[in-house]
């Protein structure tokens, strides 16, 4: 493997994300700023929220929105950051097209449905968010709870992984701190399917097809398969060690 670009900071980067047509990088960095690097010509196209506060806190989490259909608008990202501020930018013009705040949050994670219609968000209080896209409202709080009991149906720990499934807008994961991974199902509102272990610190979670992988911050076991997971599937857990 070689380098093929090199880009020099002067803050330090929390979070990278490509478009899905891999024409930009996205970098989230400690100062609630988002550097969009342009893949062809390894140069920076827009530096997003370039405000320079004092009291700015890092931004933990991007996410593109999908392009989906002939007239869906090119390149808008999601930004979540250190003080539950929520942003979409419409990168082309630099311009903050909406902002909300989750008041005593933040926001480590940051997922879109497969078609757009709903993104998911979650972070610090445990709680994890639908939004509906055309809204920007909350249609659905799977939240939080404070004891070890009711891991079955919510997590009780900060959340660091969101993901959308890549073909079921109504299906998502989540993983963090609790050491369970909880399968959401946004039309009845509630956890469908649970398997524990993975500890999450990070942006290590995918969902395809039946499969789900889930990375693990530890000594061993830091990759795990779960295959054929759901509500009416009992999951089958294969683990990878280093």
């Amino acid at each position: 493997m070689e380098e093929d670009g090199r880009y020099h900071m002067s803050s330090r980067p929390y979070c990278v994300k490509w478009t899905p047509d891999g024409a930009l990088l996205a970098v989230g960095d400690d100062d609630s700023r988002v550097h969009v690097l342009d893949a062809s010509t390894r140069s920076v196209q827009r530096v997003l929220n370039d405000s320079g506060a004092v009291d700015a806190l890092p931004t933990l989490a991007i996410c593109w929105r999908p392009e989906v259909g002939p007239r869906a608008q090119r390149h808008i990202l999601l930004e979540g950051t250190c003080a539950g501020v929520l942003s979409h930018w419409h990168v082309p013009s630099g311009k903050r097209m909406h902002s909300v705040r989750q008041p005593g949050n933040a926001i480590h994670c940051l997922s879109y449905a497969c078609d757009g219609w709903a993104f998911a968000t979650s972070g610090k209080d445990a709680c994890v968010r639908i939004h509906e896209e055309a809204t920007k409202s909350e249609v659905v709080v799977f939240k939080g709870g404070e004891e070890r009991g009711s891991l079955v149906s919510s997590h009780v720990q900060q959340v660091f992984c969101v993901r959308f499934h890549n073909s079921n807008p109504q299906l998502l994961a989540s993983g963090g701190w609790d050491k369970v991974v909880h399968l959401w199902d946004v039309r009845t509102g509630k956890s469908v399917s649970t398997f524990s272990g993975p500890f999450m610190a990070g942006d290590c979670l995918d969902l395809h097809e039946n499969d789900l992988l889930a990375g693990s911050n530890g000594r061993e076991h830091q990759a795990r398969l779960c295959a054929r997971y759901g509500a009416h599937h009992r999951a089958r857990a294969r683990t990878t060690r280093r």
